[in-house]
């Protein structure tokens, strides 16, 4: 009670009782257990004041027969196999109860080690965690970053798209929390994106000798190593990241710059980018490339410009001129490449320049 955290969301009762005797006496005692269970649990809800708990049910088994059958094939009684070779024999419950009771030797047994395990109440709670909201994180990472969980400060980077926040937030979960390799991680995504290259080469490298186990900062090193054109570093570090399912796209960037055009493609697989669709492209597949193009969710100058070279493939001067013209608006530096690209020496372009 006090934690603000944390919610009751429903609370439940299950009351059994042990097998043994008749099935009307076991149904009374569980349903009395169950009754007496149920009263104390509010009387103490209401002493400790824990009024909001959501919805509070109560259930009762008669006879445990699925609790006895576990508690027996756990036991060291003698005959273990005997009695459980009983159960599965007979599936009237009273029948069952007879059979066992049959059996002299081992019922006292049950009755001192097994049957009063069965005789209880049992109570859960489905609690809900509340954590802290959008803002509350922000604001705590904004007056003192040590205070959030390395979980919140890795979350606190998803809430913004400001590369310079995000590589501040990483920064500081890799201060608080030094020993998280997750930290140093994502802070080599975000120098990578703003290319400082050797500065995410550094971090990756930080992360692999903290976690050498982490598959993804073995990947990242990789696509580094690609951008240097070390492709013998690029290819150890591909090796120890088997088994990540991004590595797909990194070995089609890797094979694309070996000219391997076929490799390429089958390590793309499904890959909905650039990257795959110059693979496609590559080779002339145009169907598969136009599929991958238009799939691409958050398309840039590339993905507008690759569409025009498709276009220009395929022979459609509208979807020449009107990629061209899109991805030269998001991009002006494309016009000049356009310009001395032989994929349109064969249309006039000059509208779009």
């Amino acid at each position: 009670s006090g934690d603000k955290s944390r919610e009751i969301e429903e609370i439940n009762i299950s009351s059994y009782a042990s097998p043994e005797g008749s099935l009307d006496l076991n149904t009374r005692l569980a349903e009395n257990r169950e009754k007496n269970t149920s009263a104390y649990l509010k009387n103490q809800l209401k002493k400790d004041k824990i009024t909001e708990f959501g919805e509070l049910t109560a259930n009762f088994t008669p006879e445990d027969w699925e609790g006895f059958q576990k508690l027996v094939s756990e036991s060291n009684i003698q005959d273990k196999d005997l009695i459980l070779s009983v159960l599965k024999m007979y599936q009237d419950p009273e029948v069952r109860d007879r059979e066992i009771r049959n059996m002299t030797s081992v019922f006292d047994e049950l009755a001192e080690t097994i049957l009063p395990r069965l005789r209880y109440s049992r109570l859960t709670a489905s609690v809900d965690v509340i954590g802290k909201s959008d803002a509350e994180i922000n604001q705590a990472f904004d007056t003192n970053p040590s205070s959030l969980t390395v979980d919140e400060l890795l979350y606190a980077a998803t809430l913004t798209d400001d590369l310079n926040r995000q590589k501040a937030i990483y920064t500081a979960a890799t201060k608080v929390y030094p020993n998280d390799f997750r930290g140093f991680n994502n802070l080599g995504n975000v120098l990578y994106q703003q290319g400082d290259y050797d500065g995410a080469m550094n971090a990756f490298k930080k992360a692999s000798s903290i976690n050498p186990a982490s598959a993804e900062a073995q990947m990242n090193q990789g696509l580094v190593a690609l951008l240097n054109n070390d492709f013998k570093a690029a290819n150890q570090a591909f090796g120890k990241a088997g088994g990540l399912p991004e590595l797909g796209s990194a070995l089609g960037v890797y094979y694309l710059q070996q000219g391997d055009v076929n490799a390429a493609v089958k390590a793309f697989g499904n890959d909905k980018s650039n990257n795959a669709a110059l693979a496609q492209l590559l080779s002339k597949d145009y169907s598969k490339a136009k599929t991958t193009l238009s799939a691409i969710q958050n398309p840039d100058a590339t993905t507008y410009y690759l569409m025009a070279v498709l276009g220009a493939r395929t022979n459609n001067e509208q979807t020449v001129l009107s990629n061209l013209r899109q991805a030269i608006k998001l991009d002006n530096s494309l016009a000049k490449q356009a310009a001395n690209d032989l994929e349109f020496s064969r249309f006039n372009i000059s509208s779009v320049l």
